[in-house]
């Protein structure tokens, strides 16, 4: 009886701990997610703002960028009190929280996060970033309009593009971070330094064996990894997942800035023929892609670095209260 009313205790004490453990990790996920927004949310808006005033004639992109810049160096507290400001923080905000929240919970619950964070975090972007696609661009289109309806395909252009961006920002990075960890690590390896590396622990790839035995990424870019890396590493598994968080975002603009443009012109100049729009998206591109790329790097680039950093330094004290109660549970039981 007494050895049963024990066991209880410990169990409920166990489930009790964990809870609180749980409760924490989303209050410092909420931390995390609301301070890496606040970091790139002025350079992101700037930019998203001088897209669509260049794409609708209202301001060149040079004047537009010169102006808010300098509004932002010179006069911060009128700075922080612009709308576009506000839309901004509210759309990132929202998606590292989604993706937190997602990442941490799927975790808890022994879920495999890589599919329920890439949509968790999609509709949550693309909910928020076609609300704020709409208010910016009603804003900022050309002087002698009217605010108009945005077209349907507008919606459905936006709404691809963004897909595009978080599965670039979050799906693909540990992909991505795994080929750069095992590809630099490979090239750059001496064939002497093969057989001394080998018996490291769980390969990510048994296709060859002659290079290196090179350890998994984890299954989203969220997760923290250690900054320390092997003697005979040029590069570690975190510097190689930094690497896939800064890239991956800026390099699918490749593909997606095409659908941006379109869905701008669809609204700025309703009615005008296929050939026309597609001269239109050529003679945009190579500066709009450029300049959504520098968009994404504050964005999803580094904000994406920094959401991670934060959660990792905000958990750091669970993670010992953890371990902790893990040994106190294995010396118990012993």
């Amino acid at each position: 009886m007494l050895v049963a009313g024990s066991r209880k205790m410990d169990a409920e004490e166990a489930a009790a701990s964990r809870r609180s453990f749980f409760q924490r990790r989303l209050l410092h996920d909420a931390g995390a997610a609301f301070g890496a927004a606040v970091g790139l949310s002025p350079f992101v808006a700037i930019i998203d703002k001088s897209i669509i005033s260049n794409a609708s004639g209202r301001q060149s992109l040079r004047d537009c960028l010169r102006e808010n810049f300098a509004l932002l160096l010179r006069r911060p507290h009128k700075f922080v009190a612009l709308r576009e400001l506000h839309l901004i923080y509210g759309v990132y905000s929202c998606t590292y929280l989604a993706a937190n929240y997602t990442d941490t919970i799927c975790r808890e619950y022994g879920y495999s996060p890589v599919y329920p964070v890439f949509l968790a975090t999609g509709a949550a972007n693309m909910g928020c970033s076609v609300l704020k696609d709409r208010a910016f661009t009603r804003m900022f289109s050309a002087a002698t309009k009217a605010p108009a309806p945005l077209p349907r395909l507008s919606y459905a252009l936006f709404c691809a593009r963004d897909l595009m961006t978080i599965f670039g920002s979050f799906t693909l990075v540990p992909f991505a971070g795994e080929t750069y960890y095992e590809w630099i690590n490979w090239r750059s390896s001496a064939p002497s330094s093969y057989s001394s590396s080998s018996s490291s622990s769980s390969p990510i790839s048994t296709s060859s064996s002659a290079g290196p035995k090179l350890q998994t990424l984890p299954a989203t870019g969220l997760a923290a990894m250690p900054a320390e890396p092997k003697s005979e590493e040029k590069i570690s598994k975190f510097g190689s997942l930094t690497l896939a968080q800064l890239t991956c975002p800026m390099l699918i603009q490749i593909i997606s800035t095409p659908l941006h443009l379109t869905a701008l012109d669809l609204y700025n100049r309703p009615g005008h023929p296929f050939l026309s729009r597609a001269t239109f998206v050529g003679s945009q591109y190579l500066g709009a892609m450029t300049l959504r790329m520098s968009r994404i790097a504050p964005a999803f680039g580094f904000g994406g670095v920094g959401n991670r950093a934060l959660r990792e330094y905000f958990n750091r004290g669970v993670v010992e209260e953890e371990k902790r109660l893990n040994q106190a549970k294995a010396s118990k039981s012993r």
